[in-house]
């Protein structure tokens, strides 16, 4: 039997997530929409195709995030990016805490920056990791972000 792992403060998974990221604020037809996409031959969505239905229906600010550690998260990327004030709208995050992207691909969170220049967006996706033979495998970090350039 699996049983879920309990975060620092004593929460299930789901909940820690919840509290760290912020529950992914979705407007009423994003379930709708998601069932919509259409799959590959294996019955699967496209990554991109999710990613994207997500941000069109996404009900809360990007710019603004409501977890108890995303604003925080999102404050400490700006400062290392360096990034004039003018242009911190073009630094996003979006929970994706229990919506079929964090299921389906296993991703709570995601940023993304707008280049200023290029208009090109580049895409960082977070899971939370607490299962320890997973965090031995990857050097014993317990939460980390992957780049993923996006079209």
């Amino acid at each position: 039997m699996n049983f879920e792992r309990r975060g620092p403060s004593g929460d299930s998974g789901k909940l820690y997530e919840a509290r760290f990221l912020g529950q992914a604020e979705v407007d009423s037809e994003f379930v709708e929409a998601m069932r919509a996409l259409p799959t590959d031959p294996r019955g699967r969505i496209p990554r991109e195709a999710a990613f994207r239905t997500l941000k069109e229906h996404y009900a809360g600010d990007p710019t603004n995030p409501k977890g108890v550690h995303a604003k925080e998260l999102r404050g400490a990327m700006l400062d290392a990016l360096g990034l004039d004030e003018g242009d911190f709208d073009k630094l996003k995050l979006y929970s994706a805490v229990g919506t079929p992207i964090d299921v389906l691909f296993g991703v709570d969170a995601f940023l993304e920056l707008e280049d200023p220049k290029t208009r090109q967006t580049v895409r960082a996706t977070s899971d939370d990791r607490r299962d320890s033979s997973q965090r031995q495998r990857e050097g014993g970090r317990e939460s980390e972000f992957y780049h993923r350039g996006t079209p």
